[in-house]
């Protein structure tokens, strides 16, 4: 057994220091490597799905779907379709 253990320790320091396990330099560019690539930052979310100003002006509300606005349109309460 202590045969074995010898010759992994052997052939351990033949590896160059940042590739021995538990190296300062091993473990630091183990670091750099998983770093995740932030890259450039991401455009912040749309708005969640809600009524809002009609932004044609046209109505009092119309309904934002949380990707684009819809033909649900609201004025003083009454609700109706005016397709885009």
């Amino acid at each position: 057994m202590q045969r074995w253990k010898d010759q992994i320790d052997n052939q351990l320091t033949d590896l160059p220091a940042e590739r021995r396990p538990g190296s300062p330099v091993e473990s630091s560019s183990r670091v750099i490597e998983e770093a995740p690539d932030l890259g450039s930052p991401s455009p912040p979310p749309p708005p969640p799905a809600r009524w809002a100003p009609d932004p044609l002006g046209r109505h009092e509300f119309r309904y934002w779907d949380g990707a684009r606005w819809t033909e649900h349109v609201s004025d003083g309460g009454s609700q109706a379709l005016d397709f885009l």
